[in-house]
């Protein structure tokens, strides 16, 4: 038991979060924000065009 032990003492211990795991939540935090500013343009888009042809 104490050998299965000190094996596991042996491992290297991995970090919390990986470097790729952090630039994936970064990207996607970005991607958000893209998503949001689109939808916003998208959205004054019609209504100015609501606006033009309603004046």
């Amino acid at each position: 038991m104490l050998v299965r032990f000190d094996a596991l003492d042996a491992l290297q211990v991995r970090p919390v979060v990986s470097q790729t795991l952090s630039d994936m939540k970064e990207l996607l935090v970005a991607r958000r924000g893209l998503v949001k500013a689109r939808v916003a343009a998208s959205n004054r888009t019609t209504l100015t065009v609501r606006h033009c042809s309603n004046g």
